[in-house]
């Protein structure tokens, strides 16, 4: 039975509404990676999650259970008990179960990041409970006026806690919170910054060398949107890995496939199989660095032998570490 598409986007605006979020699952879920760190609550420059590389596991769990669900009759009556029901207590119990272990490698990538900035000299604090999802989903689905919505009661709740420079760690919630967030909001005021910009233009210096090959991903709204494509490729080089790039990178570079995740499954895999396929004729060691793309890859039945998202080799160059935490 095909997916419910309409119901489905409803219901994605409606958790949006209620909990600030795409998805229905625990608050915490959002922040509680960041408690060992001990990072300083609030100030004026904060890291900004927004939520994406903690809600992968969720999404990867909703996709896997509505691609089975689409082959049974249930799929429609799933979604009129979520209505009438309960949004949250429904989908968590059908199609939101994810295991502290799953969490656990998303939640390290954002440890990376945080550590990589301490050892940039970087002064910065965390929201916690209000490090809010940017509403990248409503961008993705055209849902303008709902974006726009959200996206002032995003700013007036950071306005409100003194916020003025935010440093991001994807490309879709800077791209947001730069230039979309701009248009919609005329009074607009805050300072957007990716942690790779950050990075790039600090003065860090690398712990040690590794020396292995990759290719790099570049997410669309990076290279194509944020002109970000050299800074990566330094940071990487300057630690001793060889970037070899296929010929669609950096501007020319192409999209993964997970946009479409929710909505066309099938053919989210077709593109992205074919993107590492090309990809894979560079390097079998891949380097995303959106978690939207890092998520439709490994997701790929075919993926090559290594999939990493960028804050690893950084760790390892940066981070006295092996791109573990």
């Amino acid at each position: 039975m095909p997916l419910p598409i309409r119901d489905l986007v409803d219901l994605i605006v409606e958790y949006h509404r209620r909990y600030m979020l795409p998805l229905p699952v625990p608050k915490d879920v959002v922040y509680k990676w960041a408690y060992k760190l001990n990072i300083r609550r609030g100030g004026e420059t904060v890291l900004y999650t927004g939520a994406l590389y903690q809600l992968l596991p969720y999404i990867k769990a909703v996709v896997s259970n509505l691609v089975k669900l689409e082959k049974t009759p249930v799929l429609p009556a799933l979604f009129k008990m979520a209505r009438g029901l309960g949004l949250q207590e429904v989908m968590s119990s059908v199609l939101l179960r994810v295991s502290e272990e799953e969490l656990r490698g998303y939640y390290e990538i954002l440890e990376r990041i945080a550590i990589l900035l301490r050892k940039a000299g970087v002064d910065y604090g965390y929201l916690y409970e209000d490090d809010y999802y940017p509403g990248t989903l409503l961008y993705l689905l055209g849902l303008e006026e709902e974006l726009k919505v959200y996206a002032r009661n995003v700013y007036s709740r950071l306005k409100s806690l003194g916020v003025k420079v935010v440093i991001t760690v994807d490309p879709h919630t800077t791209h947001l919170m730069r230039f979309v967030y701009r248009e919609l909001i005329p009074e607009y005021d805050l300072h957007v910054k990716s942690y790779i910009e950050v990075l790039a233009e600090s003065n860090l210096i690398p712990y040690k060398r590794v020396s292995t090959t990759v290719t790099i991903h570049d997410p669309c709204y990076y290279a194509r949107y944020l002109n970000l494509a050299d800074e990566p490729r330094m940071l990487l080089e300057r630690g001793g890995i060889i970037v070899k790039d296929v010929t669609r990178s950096r501007d020319r570079t192409v999209c993964c496939g997970g946009p479409l995740e929710f909505i066309a499954s099938q053919l989210a895999e077709s593109i992205t199989a074919m993107r590492l396929e090309e990809l894979r004729s560079a390097s079998e060691n891949i380097v995303t660095l959106c978690p939207i793309c890092y998520l439709r890859f490994t997701l790929s039945g075919k993926e090559p032998s290594v999939i990493q998202d960028i804050s690893y080799y950084l760790y390892a160059i940066y981070g006295d570490g092996d791109g573990r935490v």
